[in-house]
């Protein structure tokens, strides 16, 4: 029988070989201006396609990233990423 996972702070890493899930922690952060920021960086990469936003995991307290409702970044959505990411660096003094 299959461990239940909260998906909030788990991620599948692969499979046994009996086809059961391998789970591993979702990376965190400590605070939610490290989590914001690589979230930043990761949706301005041309390969992420579905939007990335940070929370707070109720499991350990910490800050996780995952997917946004699948919402699919396309060149205007990854526009808007940009110019705010450029005024969250202003604010935050993050260059």
């Amino acid at each position: 029988m299959e461990m239940e996972y909260n998906k909030r702070h788990w991620k599948v890493e692969g499979f046994n070989e009996d086809g059961s899930k391998i789970y591993k922690p979702k990376k965190s952060f400590d605070t939610e201006l490290k989590a914001q920021q690589e979230c930043f960086k990761l949706n301005l990469k041309p390969e992420t396609i579905h939007k990335l936003v940070s929370y707070k995991c109720q499991i350990c307290g910490k800050w996780h990233i995952g997917h946004h409702n699948d919402k699919v970044l396309d060149d205007k959505e990854k526009s808007k990423i940009q110019k705010k990411y450029n005024e969250w660096k202003i604010i935050h003094n993050k260059y």
